[in-house]
């Protein structure tokens, strides 16, 4: 019989929930019904995972990790200007309230307005309209000039990583992953409450050392787990990497007396599948406690390193969909003015091709010498 490790409610078909073991707004696939309730799922998904999902949504983005549930949320950044856009999943920027430069020349009062559509056009209209009565909103409708650019200024969008929702959330992955591999719940008693939020530890921590713990293939980006208990040296702990670079510790227990443990799992988020190759962390009782009693205080810096090399691989991946969707504009033109009596030849598609492509080439050169 399963019972709900939050609650201790029997999980009979009626309550059992279909847990990721990872969040699924993190694009875990690792499932299970026998550890958590229906009600205790949605309380951990609204509190402490909700908090992981969200210093790791921006990953799901640019990566376009599919999820099981709901879309993948838009990212909100910033150009130097301060202008704010919204990346959508596919990469494509939104602005999330339209442009407006206000320019006099003489006695005259000029409007440039940049917008995504007609209706964030409108909504531009609008106080001018209530400044200027006179201005006819349907002719400026009419008149707007209608284009489809790249954009060539950077947009930065800003993240963090840890805090103690977020540390909360790691230790529900690693106690979730103990669980599931056939660990009882009695040898890590102090976890339970924490997770829920009822109890303070110093049990979770970054972990970035060299050499690293897993190192992921040249274009993989992935997820791991690994879960120890030692019984002869008295602990348990569990190593936890999420796109590898948010890389943790966790401390299960400093007196462990269960039965030998030692799984590992890593899941390949592009390719959607689970690897062979996994974790090997290796720690006796005083490296572990060692990693708590004298912190690493500069873990940033090589989670920017990490962070870099998965941004690397976001960005070829973004520009191989945009050369995919190119090729899909030109043909539907070409497509579009063979049914309009255009002849097709292979001089004009190829021009077509060239013209787009070299737009996309520029704007990317212009982007990154910014």
């Amino acid at each position: 019989m399963d019972i709900c490790y939050c609650c201790d409610v029997v999980l009979d078909r009626h309550k059992a929930s279909q847990e990721h073991i990872i969040p699924n707004a993190c694009g875990g696939r690792l499932r299970s019904r026998r550890l958590l309730c229906a009600a205790c799922d949605s309380y951990f998904g609204a509190g402490c995972d909700a908090a992981l999902a969200s210093q790791t949504n921006h990953w799901m983005s640019l990566l376009g990790i599919p999820r099981h549930r709901k879309p993948v949320r838009a990212i909100r950044g910033s150009t130097v200007a301060g202008e704010l856009y919204d990346i959508l999943p596919d990469g494509t920027p939104s602005r999330v309230r339209p442009s407006v430069i206000e320019t006099q020349r003489g006695r005259a009062t000029f409007y440039e307005i940049k917008a995504n559509d007609e209706k964030q056009f409108s909504q531009a209209l609008g106080p001018i309209k209530r400044a200027f009565p006179a201005l006819d909103v349907e002719a400026a409708l009419r008149t707007a000039r209608r284009t489809t650019a790249y954009l060539t200024d950077a947009v930065t969008v800003e993240t963090t990583i840890g805090g103690p929702d977020v540390f909360r959330a790691i230790a529900k992955i690693a106690l979730e992953f103990y669980l599931h591999s056939g660990g009882d719940r009695s040898h890590i008693t102090g976890l339970v409450p924490y997770v829920k939020g009822e109890k303070e530890l110093d049990i979770v921590w970054f972990h970035y050392p060299e050499p690293p713990v897993y190192r992921p293939a040249e274009k993989e980006v992935s997820h791991v787990i690994q879960v120890v208990g030692d019984p002869l040296e008295g602990i348990a702990y569990a190593y936890v990497e999420l796109f590898n670079c948010y890389n943790y510790i966790v401390r299960l227990s400093g007196d462990y007396d269960g039965a030998i443990l030692d799984t590992s799992y890593a899941f390949d988020l592009i390719a959607q599948r689970t690897l062979e190759q996994t974790p090997d962390l290796r720690l006796d009782r005083e490296q572990l406690h060692a990693l708590f009693d004298h912190k690493d205080t500069r873990p940033f810096i090589a989670a920017k390193g990490a962070m870099d090399r998965v941004a690397g691989i976001a960005a070829q991946r973004q520009t191989s969909a945009e050369a995919k969707r190119i090729v899909r504009r030109v043909v539907d033109k070409l497509e579009h003015e063979a049914r309009t009596g255009t002849a097709i030849t292979h001089a004009r598609a190829v021009g077509y091709l060239a013209e787009a492509l070299a737009d996309f080439m520029f704007s990317r050169s212009n982007s990154h010498k910014d």
